[in-house]
């Protein structure tokens, strides 16, 4: 069977202007970084979206990978944006139960709607990572079909520096 994966979209960190209550009063200052799903047009261009930051709720334009430019700081309320909620009303209850289990973020929802309208069946999604012992340990859902789906548990063996 052919994986439709070469369709899928990417799943990559936009950098904001704000920083994480736990860096406040650091002399460390590390800007906050969220993660954002975005497809690619038919000529494999980054398709523009806005989203926003899910620590201070500025709307970011994200032009290209890993890049974005600041449209409003401070806690901004945008309707035309997709959310979690639009999204659940488009996949199987099965797939939504896992989603809202493991408090996954909208990047990962996007992710689901985009392989299940792309029918890029087992196409793995992290829907879980910890880091334990210098490994991390992922739970990762494969998407069979519109309404099977398969979990896996995985140990990444790659050691981890600190």
């Amino acid at each position: 069977m052919k994986k439709n994966w070469e369709k899928i979209g990417i799943k990559h960190l936009i950098e904001c202007h704000c920083t994480l209550k736990i860096y406040n009063g650091s002399n460390n200052h590390l800007f906050h970084k969220f993660p954002v799903y975005s497809n690619y047009d038919s000529t494999g261009k980054l398709i523009e979206k806005i989203c926003k930051c899910n620590n201070c709720g500025t709307l970011h334009r994200v032009k290209s990978i890993c890049k974005s430019e600041i449209i409003r700081g401070g806690k901004d309320r945008n309707t035309s944006e997709i959310n979690i909620e639009d999204i659940s009303l488009q996949i199987d209850k099965k797939i939504e139960n896992v989603l809202r289990r493991y408090d996954c973020d909208i990047s990962v929802w996007e992710n689901v709607l985009d392989i299940i309208e792309k029918e890029a069946w087992e196409y793995p999604v992290i829907i879980s990572r910890e880091v334990i012992d210098m490994k991390y340990h992922v739970k990762i859902m494969e998407i069979v079909s519109e309404s099977k789906i398969k979990i896996i548990s995985k140990i990444i063996e790659d050691e981890i520096s600190v």
